[in-house]
C-alpha cells in the first residue's frame, strides 16, 4: 500500500509541475483533478511541516549536545587548549585558564610558549617539532610560570589536528607539581631506608612472591653471602641453591626446605643456623630469619629474610668444644695421676719418716747411754746428727701436707672464723706464751670454707708474724672488712717487715729471706697458705716496709653469711 500511494503522489507531483509550467494550462484543469492536486498539495504541506518539526528538533537536540559538551569541556579538571602551528592559543578552557592564571579572553591570540619557563623552552619546542615529525601524540612535562613569580610542573600531552585546510594542536594540560613533590619525596624516603638498610650490621633480603627473584638484598647479605643479588648473579631459588646451604651437622638443604621457601607458604622461621658454601668456595655460617609479607587481602605477596654472620661464634664454639673434650681427657688424666703421686707420697713418707725415727732414735740412745764416755766434739756431732732428723722430719711432714691440700674430699661448710681463731690461739698458746706475744682480733665472719684448712692458713700467718719479730714483744691482729663481693682478712704485725720486692718470693716454696741460723722453718708454710686460699677462690698477699712489720692480707668470697 505503502508504494502505490507513493506512485499516485508521484504522479500529482508530476502533474502540477506540469501545468505549473505551462505545458497543461489550468483552466483545463477538470474538477476532480483540481481537487486531487489540491489534496496532494496539503498533503505536501503537511510533510513539510512535519519535516520542519523535525528539523527543529533535531537543531534543539543539537543545541542541547553542544551545551553539554561545552559544558564537559569548560569545566573538566583538565586543562583544554587548542592551537595554532605557531602555538598561539585559539581555545582554552576554564581548567586551561586557572591552571595558567590568566583570563580565557586574555589567553586568546597568546603564544602559549610565553607561559613556558626558560629551563623548559627547548623541551617545549621539541616536543611540538616531534607531532609534525612523527606521527602520534607527545607527552612531556614542563615548568610553567605563573602569576606571582611561582612555578608549576604541567604535563603536556598533545597531538596534531587537522580541520579541513587548517592544522594545529589540541593538548591536555595536568598539573603534576604535586604528584612530582610526592614522587621526589618519595625517592628520598626510599633513598633514606636504602641508606639506612645498608648500613644494618644484618643481611636483609627480601624475595617475591610470583618470581621468585630478590627484590632487596643489602650490602651486609651481599658481604654474608659472597653475590651481588643482582639479575645476573641470583634470579630465583633455582640460582639461590648454588650457595650450597647446608645444616650444622652436614645434610644439604632441599630446595624446599630453604626458609625464603617455607616463609612463602606462611611458616615462620627464627633462628636457623646453616653452613653456607660461596661460589668462590669459601665457607660461612649463619643464622637466619624468615617471615611472610602479606597484602592488603591477606595473599602472601614476598617474604623477607634476616641473616647474621655467626661464623666466628661457631668457629670459637667448636674450638671450646675441642678444648672440652682435650680438658675432660687431661683433667682425667690428672686424677690418675694425682692418685698415683698421692699413693707415692704417702708410700715415700712413710717410708722416709721410718729410717729418720730409727737414726733420731738410736742417736738419742747413744748420747743418753754413751755420752759420758765421748768428748765435747763428738757429742757435738750426735746433736747435729739429731738435729738434721728433726728438720727432715719437718720437712716431709709439710711437703706431705701440701700435696694433701688437693685431695682433701670434705665438702665447704659455714666455718665461724672468730673459732678458727680461738683454735690457732690455744694450739700456741704455749709458743704465745715464750715469745710473750700480744694476739687481738676484731669480730670475723662466717665464710663458706673448710675448716681444718682455716685454722692451718690462720695458724701459719700468727706463727710467721710472732716468728720475724722485732726487738719489742711480738704485737699481732686478726681483723676483717667485705669488699663488694669478698670478704679481705687482714693479719698485721710489728715485726722486721721486708722489701717490696720480695713480698712475691716469700709465697713461693723452699724460698727464705733469712738463714736458718737466725729463723728455723722450712720456707713451705706460706707456700701451704697460698694453695689452700686458692683452692677457696681467693687470693693471698704481703704489704710490707723494712722495719715498719707486715700485713698478711687474703680473701675469701661473700656467701650471704655475716
Amino acid at each position: 500500500m505503502g508504494s502505490k500511494r507513493e506512485l499516485d503522489l508521484a504522479e500529482l507531483r508530476e502533474q502540477a509541475m506540469r501545468r505549473l509550467e505551462g505545458k497543461q494550462p489550468a483552466q483545463e484543469l477538470s474538477e476532480k483533478d483540481a481537487s486531487a492536486l489540491i489534496a496532494e498539495l496539503s498533503i505536501h504541506q503537511e510533510e513539510l511541516n512535519i519535516q520542519n518539526e523535525e528539523l527543529r528538533r533535531v537543531q534543539l537536540e543539537l543545541e542541547a549536545s553542544r551545551a553539554k559538551y561545552f559544558r564537559l569541556y569548560d569545566l573538566a579538571p583538565l586543562g583544554y587548549i587548542t592551537l595554532t602551528l605557531d602555538l598561539f592559543i585559539k581555545e582554552a578552557n576554564l581548567a586551561a585558564s586557572i591552571l595558567l592564571k590568566t583570563d580565557r579572553d586574555t589567553l586568546i591570540n597568546r603564544n602559549l610558549s610565553s607561559f613556558i619557563s626558560p629551563r623548559s623552552q627547548e623541551l617545549f619546542y621539541l616536543h611540538f617539532r616531534r607531532l609534525v615529525q612523527e606521527a602520534g601524540k607527545q607527552q612531556h612535562t614542563f615548568s610553567v610560570q605563573s602569576k606571582g613569580g611561582g612555578e608549576l610542573l604541567v604535563q603536556f600531552e598533545s597531538n596534531l589536528i587537522e580541520d579541513g585546510s587548517e592544522r594545529g594542536y589540541r593538548s591536555i594540560m595536568t598539573d603534576v607539581t604535586e604528584i612530582k613533590r610526592a614522587e621526589r619525596e618519595l625517592q628520598q624516603t626510599k633513598s633514606r631506608l636504602e641508606a639506612i638498610v645498608n648500613q644494618m650490621p644484618i643481611g636483609i633480603m627480601v624475595v617475591d612472591a610470583g618470581s621468585g627473584e630478590f627484590l632487596i638484598a643489602n650490602d651486609e647479605a651481599k658481604k654474608i653471602y659472597g653475590v651481588g643479588f643482582e639479575p645476573t648473579d641470583i634470579k630465583g631459588f633455582s640460582d639461590y641453591a648454588r650457595l650450597s646451604r647446608r645444616y650444622l651437622d652436614g645434610r644439604p638443604y632441599e630446595i624446599d626446605e630453604y626458609p625464603f621457601v617455607r616463609a612463602l607458604k606462611g611458616e615462620v622461621i627464627r633462628s636457623e643456623m646453616a653452613e653456607i658454601l660461596r661460589p668462590d668456595g669459601s665457607e660461612v655460617f649463619v643464622s637466619g630469619s624468615s617471615a611472610p609479607v602479606f597484602d592488603g587481602q591477606g595473599n602472601i605477596v614476598a617474604s623477607v629474610g634476616l641473616s647474621i654472620d655467626i661464623t666466628e661464634q661457631i668457629r670459637a664454639q667448636r674450638e671450646r668444644d675441642r678444648l672440652l673434650i682435650e680438658m675432660e681427657e687431661y683433667s682425667k688424666e690428672l686424677q690418675r695421676s694425682n692418685s698415683d703421686l698421692q699413693q707415692f707420697t704417702n708410700i715415700a713418707s712413710h717410708d722416709l719418716r721410718e729410717p729418720l725415727r730409727m737414726i733420731i732414735s738410736y742417736l738419742s740412745l747413744l748420747d743418753r747411754k754413751y755420752g759420758g764416755q765421748l768428748d765435747p766434739t763428738a757429742q757435738e756431732y750426735i746433736r747435729y746428727a739429731v738435729d738434721g732428723g728433726e728438720r727432715m722430719k719437718t720437712l716431709i711432714d709439710d711437703l706431705l701436707e701440701y700435696s694433701r691440700i688437693d685431695t682433701i674430699v670434705k665438702p665447704f661448710a659455714p666455718v665461724d672464723m672468730n673459732s678458727v681463731v680461738g683454735i690457732v690461739l690455744n694450739n700456741l698458746r704455749v709458743y704465745i706464751a715464750e715469745a710473750k706475744a700480744e694476739i687481738s682480733a676484731d669480730p670475723l665472719p662466717t665464710v663458706i670454707a673448710n675448716e681444718s684448712q682455716m685454722v692451718q692458713v690462720m695458724q701459719n700467718l700468727i706463727i710467721n708474724s710472732i716468728k720475724f719479730r722485732g726487738p719489742g714483744a711480738p704485737q699481732v691482729h686478726v681483723s676483717c672488712e667485705r669488699r663488694k663481693r669478698e670478704w679481705v682478712f687482714s693479719v698485721r704485725d710489728n715485726g722486721i717487715g721486708m722489701d717490696a720486692k720480695d713480698l712475691d718470693r716469700i709465697f713461693r716454696m723452699f724460698q727464705r729471706l733469712h738463714t736458718r741460723a737466725e729463723y728455723p722453718g722450712t720456707g713451705i708454710g706460706l707456700a701451704i697458705s697460698k694453695k689452700i686460699i686458692e683452692r677457696h677462690g681467693g687470693a693471698i698477699w704481703a704489704e710490707s716496709e723494712p722495719g715498719k712489720g707486715a700485713t698478711f692480707l687474703f680473701t675469701l668470697p661473700f656467701n650471704g653469711l655475716g
